[in-house]
């Protein structure tokens, strides 16, 4: 690696030489932005061969077109679906643009403006102060504004999510007689075999006797040339007689209502292209957002604005899910509501649905043509998924009022009530989400334990019990500090928050410990003054600020975040907070921290709950014994500098085994994928 210093900086480094950049290089040129500026493209690729096709549609007339006018191959003002003419679109029309005349775009403002370009693979960015390091195998750059537009990842799909692809095989063919209709596409012909998948034929006719004709596969599995070519040519030779193969086009589009891979937002590194989420996810098609893109990022930069990422309505990825998850799970079902779609609602209307244009009057409109059972069905399962996550959370929030309620009308039968199903759930799942350790090194379900991790376990559980015993104070902060962090990047990771996450995961543990130690201070400082720790010099002033700080700073927190699970975990730990102590901490660690830690153990460890509670029988049952014996240890006077008091070994156990558990945890943490 080079040493930075010696690093050229440019103005603009762009990753990726394909449409999305090249739309926004014309962006910046036509608003004089390229002027004296260092810029360096990074792409593999030569960009020398037509080997995409680019299509949208639109009115002539709108500036966006007319600024790409001149790169336009062809245009169509008429469209068929499945070989039946639609009714005219009036201004609307279909245009062409070969991906050889983007790169010659691309050439062309190369040599204009002395664009330096590396014909390399960057492996990875680093954002430092001034800008940003852009790294390959060989080779390092600094840019102070990169645009990425490498293709992205996407996140493991949620059940009400689905990931598929827009796979297709093209036939560039010269007919033996003129056929084709010049003035027409075809945008859509499903007469073609469905071998199992949503399957149409798509017709881009460039002369009377030249077209493109492409066989195009909505599914999980992507089509090939094997299976692709006999449909193809059975369907040319059908509906237009005998043709010569020129070129082939193969190419697979993403169709995914899965999140992509979450990046820290930057103003140094702008996602652009398919990274940015331009694909629509039902159509595949993305140009014209690209266009839009481009515009909105070179205004920000006239304007020394804040670049924003690409926003989509929620209630069009709404309506992307749910096709998406119909034409995954029924390809015939599918099939019909494209047909259906097109042959009973007008084409300009459709097309405006599908830029996302149309308003929630003129959508009712649509889908009261469309199978209704299906796209009901589809909601409502939508909605479980979306929502099947919070249920614990909201079954917590149940169990809390109703524990209050309970406390309110009878104290005592609520401390019993409560001691039960907090010793049920302390062996059911706080203690064996700490007893899988030995799993977490190998990450194999199967793994047995060694002797030396469980020596190690035990000896820096026992030591830390030394230290309980002849440093009650440090041991006590040194618990505190532990488990803010531990509690805290829990909760951070499960709410997935990637920006400032280190600083995020203190200051939510901060929170947590605040409000409900501080909310319950009295009885926390009994509790400490069992286990020699006085906290007698905080006054009531000083616990009362802290205590109103702390829950002003978490409602704060939950609102500039803007997740259901954190306004949902707040309002948990406020309720549970009107509750003793024991109750309320027993509440957040067992019902959120707990099962948030068995839930990451289950994805971690790919296993289910039953395997995982049978790999932690064993050392659940051996804290139990550790449990016993340090209790019996106190009644003899065994350990005399503790006081026999049974809430204060309880934090002393739990502290005990708590702290190699976190150490375990952080190192799975860094090593296993949870998406």
């Amino acid at each position: 690696m080079q040493p930075t210093n010696n690093i050229q900086v440019y103005h603009y480094v762009f990753i990726g030489a394909g449409a999305s950049t090249i739309l926004l290089l014309l962006s910046l040129e036509r608003n004089t932005q390229l002027q004296d500026k260092n810029i360096l493209i990074i792409d593999p690729d030569r960009k020398d061969q037509n080997d995409k096709t680019y299509c949208f549609w639109g009115n002539a007339q709108e500036p966006f077109i007319q600024n790409i006018g001149h790169i336009v191959s062809h245009r169509w003002n008429s469209f068929a679906v499945n070989q039946s003419l639609t009714e005219k679109t009036n201004n609307l029309e279909y245009f062409h643009i070969k991906g050889i005349d983007l790169y010659q775009e691309l050439n062309r403002i190369i040599q204009k403006f002395n664009i330096s370009r590396s014909y390399l693979t960057v492996n990875k960015l680093k954002e430092n102060n001034d800008h940003t390091q852009v790294f390959s195998e060989s080779e390092t750059w600094q840019g102070k504004m990169v645009f990425d537009s490498r293709p992205p990842s996407f996140l493991k799909p949620n059940n009400h999510q689905a990931h598929l692809f827009q796979s297709f095989v093209g036939f560039v063919v010269e007919l033996d007689h003129a056929n084709f209709n010049a003035t027409t596409i075809d945008l859509m012909d499903f007469n073609v075999p469905q071998n199992e998948n949503t399957q149409f034929m798509y017709v881009l006719p460039f002369g009377h006797n030249l077209a493109l004709v492409e066989l195009t596969r909505f599914g999980q599995s992507k089509i090939t040339v094997d299976e692709a070519a006999p449909i193809i040519k059975d369907y040319i030779e059908q509906h237009y007689g005998a043709f010569k193969l020129i070129d082939t086009e193969v190419g697979c589009i993403p169709m995914s209502s899965a999140q992509i891979t979450a990046e820290i937002p930057s103003q140094k590194i702008i996602k652009i292209g398919s990274r940015a989420g331009a694909i629509k996810p039902s159509t595949g098609y993305a140009f014209k957002n690209m266009i839009k893109h481009s515009e909105e990022i070179s205004q920000a930069i006239s304007n020394n604005s804040k670049i924003e990422i690409i926003e989509r309505s929620p209630r069009f990825k709404l309506y992307d899910r749910l096709l998406l998850k119909i034409i995954e799970k029924d390809h015939s079902t599918a099939t019909n509501i494209f047909e259906t779609l097109f042959q009973k609602n007008p084409l300009a209307l459709i097309l405006k649905f599908l830029d996302e244009q149309t308003n929630i009057w003129e959508d009712i409109q649509i889908f009261k043509t469309l199978p209704f059972s299906t796209f009901m069905k589809a909601l409502l399962k939508d909605t479980w998924h979306r929502f099947n996550h919070l249920m614990p959370s909201f079954l917590l929030i149940l169990t809390t009022l109703f524990l209050n309620l309970l406390f309110v009308a009878n104290p005592e039968f609520c401390n019993k009530a409560s001691l039960i199903l907090g010793v049920a759930g302390l062996f059911t799942v706080g203690i064996p989400h700490g007893a899988l350790d030995h799993l977490l090194e190998s990450k194999q379900i199967n793994h047995k334990p060694t002797f030396k991790f469980i020596s190690q376990y035990l000896g820096i559980a026992f030591l830390y019990f030394l230290l309980w015993v002849i440093a009650p104070k440090l041991s006590f902060c040194f618990f505190l500090l532990f488990s803010i962090w531990h509690f805290g990047s829990t909760d951070v990771l499960e709410w997935r928050l990637v920006k400032k996450k280190v600083f995020k995961s203190w200051f939510w543990g901060t929170l947590v410990f605040g409000i409900i130690l501080f909310g319950h201070f009295n009885e926390t400082k009994d509790i400490l003054l069992n286990m020699n720790v006085d906290l007698s010099a905080f006054n009531d002033s000083l616990v009362l600020y802290s205590y109103v700080a702390s829950i002003i700073a978490a409602i704060l927190f939950a609102i500039s975040e803007n997740k259901r699970r954190i306004y949902l975990t707040v309002a948990i730990i406020l309720l549970a907070n009107q509750l003793p102590l024991l109750m309320s901490f027993g509440i957040y660690f067992i019902g959120q921290h707990s099962l948030t830690g068995w839930k990451h153990l289950k994805t971690g460890l790919n296993a289910d709950n039953l395997a995982l509670t049978k790999k932690a029988f064993p050392f659940t049952f051996g804290a139990l014994l550790l449990f016993a014996v340090l209790f019996v240890c106190i009644q003899f006077k065994v350990v005399n500098q503790i006081n026999d008091n049974l809430l204060s070994l309880f934090f002393i156990f739990i502290a005990c085994i708590s702290f190699p558990h976190v150490l375990a945890m952080n190192t799975f943490y860094k090593k296993v994928n949870l998406d």
